[in-house]
């Protein structure tokens, strides 16, 4: 690809520094209204704003799930890295490791996904 077709699909640093203001604000605004607003008082559109910024809303939940993301990064590079060693590459090795040092990660989205589910059912009503 051209320099100009690279530039048109990649982010630039602008882009990236825009995101995450946009980012903090939304979670800023987020924290303040969740935790000014009872929960049972909260709106289908306050809880819609919430999906995917979950982790930012506690900061010890954004500290843990940090942790967690490094410990699966660390499990998948020191596989790769003995497989490089021994010159062996099992593809499904370092697939299973992948899945089972990122489990948590799964577990949670479906934790969130049924629970979002659940207020949304109960707001129905």
């Amino acid at each position: 690809p051209s320099s100009s077709e690279l530039h048109q699909r990649w982010y630039t640093a602008d882009d990236k520094t825009r995101f995450k203001r946009t980012l903090a604000r939304d979670v800023r605004r987020m924290i303040s209204i969740v935790s000014s607003t009872p929960g049972e008082c909260l709106s289908t559109e306050v809880l819609e704003a919430c999906v995917g910024i979950e982790i930012f809303l506690s900061r010890d939940l954004a500290q843990r799930t940090r942790e967690k993301r490094a410990r699966h990064m660390i499990g998948v590079l020191n596989e790769s890295g003995r497989q490089g060693r021994s010159e062996r590459i099992d593809d499904e090795r370092l697939s299973r490791v992948s899945e089972k040092t990122s489990r948590w990660a799964r577990d949670r989205a479906f934790e969130l996904a049924v629970g979002y589910w659940e207020l949304f059912q109960e707001m129905k009503e």
